[in-house]
């Protein structure tokens, strides 16, 4: 694993710019059977290679936040193939956990 619980990360893709604390770590597989996820069907994460191989994270902010970019949903969408609204984007809470796969964070100061 590239993390370790209680380390301070930053998304890559959504570009937040606040650093959230890793609070849990799961295998991929868990995370398909715990969230219900088909992964032959789930395209938020395609832009990184072999994540659905990879631990996912999760991480904790102190202000809730969307856990995706209004970019990141509509990519999303156009990659399953689905329809994208304006509306459906705004009804995604904001929340002050989020999950990511490894590939989208980073440590900041370690470059």
């Amino acid at each position: 694993m590239k993390f370790k619980l209680g380390q301070r990360v930053q998304s890559v893709n959504t570009g937040y710019p606040t650093c959230g604390i890793i609070q849990g770590i799961i295998s991929s597989e868990f995370f398909f059977k715990s969230t219900r996820t088909d992964p032959t069907n789930d395209h938020a994460w395609d832009k990184f290679p072999n994540w659905k191989n990879m631990p996912i994270y999760y991480v904790q902010y102190d202000k809730p936040q969307k856990p995706l970019t209004k970019k990141e949903y509509i990519e999303s969408c156009i990659r399953g193939g689905r329809d994208h609204s304006d509306f459906e984007y705004e009804s995604i809470p904001n929340v002050s956990m989020a999950s990511y796969p490894e590939l989208d964070l980073f440590a900041p100061g370690d470059n």
